[in-house]
């Protein structure tokens, strides 16, 4: 089970950098949003609720 707040990396959940690129691309693919540089998926890979944040930032920014 992962809580909303666990991190995603390191300590928490333990995924990798074969993890991080398939969440990527499955988040690209599936809302429409872009990780464009590591920087930003550091902040948005971050736990659950940092993702879902920036899919829900990422949606009011385009138009409807």
């Amino acid at each position: 089970e992962i809580g909303d707040s666990m991190p995603l990396c390191g300590e928490g959940l333990g995924l990798d950098s074969i993890d991080v690129l398939e969440l990527v691309l499955e988040l690209e693919r599936s809302f429409g949003v872009s990780i464009t540089d590591e920087e930003t998926g550091s902040r948005v890979l971050r736990s659950v609720d940092t993702i879902a944040d920036f899919i829900t930032a990422e949606g009011s920014r385009r138009p409807a």
